[in-house]
């Protein structure tokens, strides 16, 4: 059985240019807090993708003083600005091991999770993901072969 945990980075301060926004303090707060969950829920990531903004990298260092380890950590500057099937395409050629995280941007984090989800339970990113969100899915079968519409939503961890 393999797990993907799909990721909206944390809260964002204001400021431009986009990609180079960090964290707000209650970003970083939330990240940590959203690190020791998944982590509890998970344990160890095999494989991490993350986007190259500043606030995606600030979100990973914060899950990580959580608790959140990652035998492999990839950074992927296509995941700041793509669309669902951009982070499938990523997930299917490059995915491995039994356990991968993907923290990125929203509105494209809640249109992958809905294009992977098996529609059972309630599913609270229908509506998108809040800040530093992470749905929790469980399937069987390859990366390369990642299936639409037949994943179970095992958790939805939210930030305080």
């Amino acid at each position: 059985m393999k797990t993907l945990v799909i990721m909206r980075h944390a809260q964002a301060a204001e400021g431009s240019p986009d990609h180079q926004r960090l964290l707000s303090d209650h970003g970083k707060s939330q990240a940590t807090h959203v690190g020791q969950r998944v982590t509890k829920i998970v344990g160890t990531i095999d494989q991490l993708f993350v986007s190259d903004a500043k606030r995606t990298q600030e979100t990973l260092a914060s899950l990580q003083e959580g608790g959140l380890h990652a035998d492999d950590v990839l950074i992927e500057p296509g995941l700041y600005l793509c669309a669902g099937d951009d982070v499938l395409d990523i997930l299917r050629a490059k995915g491995s091991g039994d356990i991968v995280m993907v923290v990125a941007h929203e509105p494209t984090m809640s249109a992958v999770a809905l294009e992977l989800w098996d529609g059972k339970g309630e599913a609270r990113f229908e509506s998108g993901f809040p800040t530093a969100a992470a749905a929790v899915f469980k399937f069987e079968g390859d990366w390369e072969n990642l299936p639409l519409g037949a994943m179970e939503l095992h958790h939805f961890v939210t930030a305080p």
